[in-house]
């Protein structure tokens, strides 16, 4: 609103596509207001607080146990980010994942070291020559890396540096993920099959 939001056409557009971004079309017409004003503060302060939390190895991973169908076998683990700020705290995937996921060096900087950690995981147990089958890591990947020309050769590349079998992936899409060219996904995923790497979605 002319006045009570800002004075200058700029203005009023910017915090109009503030308001634009944190709308829910179940409430219909949304406001700029205050609220949304901190909020996009706060996502800006996130944004920079993860990018170093990502240069200085402040993000981590907890294993969730995933089991077979009958319950008594264990099948494999997800890799879920947790982050931890001494700052603010803790702050919970459903707020940084998304700002992450936003902004492609983010995004492939998390992925990237998802990769990482799984795979030197998987390394590690395949040195210790388990008689029992491996388990396999699933990985969370944002949509938008089946876009990417250079995907495939990261994924081959962190296999290759640690060594491991591709069977042991499995790269789940996110729940954000939007497929807006399926032949260009298709494509990447079925490059990404030939290393042995399924896709979840």
């Amino acid at each position: 609103v002319h006045g009570d939001h800002g004075r200058q056409a700029a203005e009023l557009v910017s915090r109009a596509r503030q308001a634009h971004r944190r709308a829910d079309i179940r409430r219909g017409v949304v406001l700029f207001s205050e609220t949304i004003n901190r909020q996009l503060l706060r996502d800006r302060h996130i944004r920079r607080l993860f990018e170093t939390a990502l240069q200085e190895g402040g993000i981590d991973f907890h294993w969730q146990p995933l089991f077979s169908n009958r319950g008594d076998v264990l099948a494999g683990f997800e890799l879920l980010a947790r982050w931890h700020d001494s700052e603010l705290g803790d702050i919970y995937p459903d707020e940084f994942i998304p700002l992450a996921e936003a902004e492609h060096n983010l995004s492939r900087a998390l992925v990237e070291h998802a990769l990482d950690t799984a795979a030197a995981q998987i390394a590690q147990w395949q040195a210790q020559q388990r008689s029992l089958p491996l388990p396999y890591v699933a990985i969370n990947i944002p949509g938008r890396e089946f876009y990417e020309s250079d995907f495939y050769d990261c994924v081959a590349g962190v296999l290759a540096r640690h060594g491991i079998d591709g069977r042991r992936l499995v790269f789940e899409l996110t729940e954000r993920s939007l497929i807006a060219d399926f032949d260009v996904a298709a494509r990447t995923m079925a490059r990404l099959n030939t290393l042995g790497i399924r896709i979840a979605m």
